[in-house]
Order: structure tokens, then sequence, then C-alpha cells
């Protein structure tokens, strides 16, 4: 296999990655919507890449990692401050909840 067949997939994973970033810090959801079927295409060519000990390769394969590894980072932060807040909401509902029930027995 060419090298550039190799290395394309990786590179456009990459790309693929920041845009994500892009999207999700800017709170575009219908960006993300759209990414989500170009990053099974890139997924999808992934699988079907053979290993290569190409310094060049194998380079692009350690940014890709790095790039996707700072994504998930950022959305499991995401994930924990949505989780956090929900949390506290529930327990504010609850507690209003409670003041009615003792507003209504007054």
């Amino acid at each position: 296999m060419p090298f550039e067949s190799r290395a394309a997939p990786y590179e456009r994973l990459i790309e693929l990655t920041g845009r994500v970033r892009d999207a999700l810090r800017e709170g575009r959801v219908e960006a993300l919507d759209s990414l989500v079927e170009e990053h099974r295409a890139v997924c999808g060519e992934l699988g079907e890449v053979h290993a290569s000990l190409s310094p060049v390769v194998l380079t692009l394969v350690r940014e890709a990692k790095q790039r996707v590894d700072e994504l998930l980072g950022e959305l499991r932060e995401r994930r924990d401050r949505v989780e956090e807040e929900l949390i506290g909401r529930g327990k504010k509902k609850k507690g209003l909840a409670a003041y009615e029930k003792v507003g209504r027995r007054v």
C-alpha cells in the first residue's frame, strides 16, 4: 500500500478532530451532527489501513491520538459540568417541592 494511502486517513482524522473541537467550543450542534458521518467514514478508512513502520505515518498516528485524547478530555469535562448542573437542579427542585408541601399545610 502506498505511503499516501496510509497517511491520508490519519491526516483527515487530525483535521476532523480540530473541526469537532471548534464546533463543540462554539456550541454548533448542527455542525457536530454532520461531522458524525465524516468521522464514521474516516474510522472506516482507518480500519482498512495496514500497519506501517514509516516514521511519517507513525508521527501522524501519535499526533492523531494526542488530538483525539485532548478532545475526549474536553468532552469528559463538559459531561461532568453538565452532570453537576443537572444534579444541582434536581436538588433545587426537590428543595422547592418540599417548601411547597410545607406551604400547603400552613
